[in-house]
């Protein structure tokens, strides 16, 4: 989203590019509602899971919201996956990760609580 976004800020962005670019990233969106879970949390492998990841799911709502200037995102894909992460946090403020995390390495050093 920020490549077309820079594109388009210094004038870069054709006509032909940003629709080659919009359906790339209709198809990604499109793609990545299979990995959603019933609850609204998104996993590695949908619903091969058997529950989604507060991490993954954050950063797929965030992207999803990110790319509403761009295409057309269902608004409650986001808000269900927004209501996923909530249940998830605990007293002190951290969230608990009951899902796989694939790249655990992309999560920075806070193992299963997240903060």
């Amino acid at each position: 989203m920020q490549f077309i976004n820079i594109l388009n800020a210094t004038n870069q962005l054709t006509a032909a590019l940003k629709t080659k670019l919009t359906q790339y990233l209709t198809a990604g969106y499109q793609n990545e509602l299979q990995y959603q879970e019933s609850d609204g949390s998104f996993s590695a492998f949908g619903n091969n899971d058997p529950q989604g990841s507060t991490w993954l799911s954050s950063y797929v709502a965030m992207y999803f919201y990110l790319s509403k200037s761009i295409i057309t995102i269902n608004s409650d894909v986001i808000q269900n996956a927004l209501n996923f992460i909530v249940a998830q946090q605990n007293t002190d403020g951290s969230f608990k990760e009951p899902g796989r995390v694939i790249h655990s390495d992309m999560q920075g050093a806070v193992g299963n609580a997240l903060l």
